[in-house]
């Protein structure tokens, strides 16, 4: 053994790979994420040292009510060592419920968390885990009255529950920690690096927040403020790596859009940079379309339109149910532009019927 505790030189050849999706439950935007690593590790003067180990992670995160945001993981580990002829495999599933936010109006902000770490199988010394099954309750409150201050309370309860054989004595820990932290301005700065991706997507209800069923657009341009551009693909996705500075401005090229459609979004929307994260920005866009029609005396009761026998009413108010209007002209015809596609429900001004007419049925349109 060597003077850092190691065996001896060593050569260790790794690879990764993950994979990470958002999926939409129950109303719920959640990721699902795996990842699989490959690891193989030889010490030159000891190979009965030797090991070389698969692992697979596959989990899921989302908020679920009330801030509260859950995951649940498993992590399995493909174990051959080459003194041992039989495969192990130490795995772990953990779960977490993570709670964060600011007390009503005031200063005050808390973080919750539980935690709970289920350990199998972890007798080999190269499994890398503790050999405890753990139970965590942890939590901080903050003060944040004062500019470029803050002062801390945190405090954590961990139990820990003897899971390998080669653990024999169960413990518990209790921490609390306090604290004031202080931001000094050192006039130095640095450009933040981060991520931008989304999805422009036709917005089929006009609410400007994606549905499960609003399909992508294809071939519209995202664009940053220093002219960097990327274009959806046919799922509507597009993605901007490696963005620097302290914000960004992402714009939609509207010169882009369909003939027809408008945005229902902001084509402009100012971001903060943050290092290392991969912000989720979506835009918004639909068809416009418009409403035309007429109002008429129904000489024959039958509820239809006839050129030789009714006779258009005018100056009457013909109301959408998202308050769009238009008033009849002499012939009884009005016309409104610049509509949503779908249904909609058109509405007349009882006030403005001449004396003696009566409306029949409510117009959809």
């Amino acid at each position: 053994m060597d003077d850092t505790g190691r065996l001896g030189p060593n050569r260790q050849t790794s690879y990764s790979a993950q994979f990470n999706q958002r999926v939409n439950v129950l109303g719920h935007r959640g990721n699902i994420f795996t990842r699989d690593q490959y690891r193989d590790n030889v010490i030159l003067n000891n190979p009965l040292s030797d090991y070389h180990v698969n692992q697979v992670t596959i989990g899921y995160a989302m908020p679920i009510f009330w801030g509260i945001n859950f995951s649940i993981s498993e992590q399995i580990n493909f174990l051959d060592e080459y003194n041992i002829p039989d495969t192990s495999t130490p795995r772990v599933l953990e779960y977490n419920f993570d709670y964060s936010n600011q007390i009503k109006n005031t200063p005050f902000f808390m973080d919750l968390r539980f935690r709970i770490r289920d350990e199998a199988e972890t007798e080999s010394v190269n499994s890398f885990m503790s050999g405890y099954d753990t139970t965590e309750l942890s939590g901080s409150l903050y003060y944040r009255g004062y500019e470029n201050m803050e002062i801390y309370l945190t405090g954590s309860f961990e139990n820990y529950k003897q899971e390998s054989l080669l653990i024999t004595t169960p413990r518990v820990e209790l921490q609390f920690l306090t604290g004031v932290r202080y931001l000094y301005d050192t006039k130095i700065r640095w450009s933040a690096v981060g991520s931008f991706e989304g999805v422009v997507f036709k917005d089929l209800n006009g609410d400007g927040q994606r549905q499960p069923d609003e399909p992508g657009v294809e071939g519209m341009a995202v664009r940053t403020s220093d002219n960097r551009e990327a274009v959806t693909d046919r799922q509507g996705y597009y993605v901007l790596k490696s963005v620097s500075g302290r914000k960004v401005s992402l714009m939609l090229d509207t010169s882009r859009l369909p003939y027809g459609y408008v945005q229902t979004t902001s084509a402009k929307q100012e971001l903060p940079i943050e290092q290392g994260v991969t912000r989720h920005v979506d835009f918004g866009v639909t068809p416009r379309s418009g409403v035309t029609g007429i109002v008429f005396n129904d000489v024959n009761g039958n509820g239809k339109y006839d050129v030789d026998i009714d006779k258009g009413v005018g100056r009457v108010r013909i109301t959408l149910e998202n308050g769009a209007s238009a008033r009849t002209n002499n012939l009884g015809v009005y016309s409104l532009s610049e509509v949503l596609a779908g249904p909609h429900t058109a509405s007349i001004d009882f006030s403005k019927l001449p004396e003696g007419y009566l409306p029949e049925g409510i117009p959809q349109v």
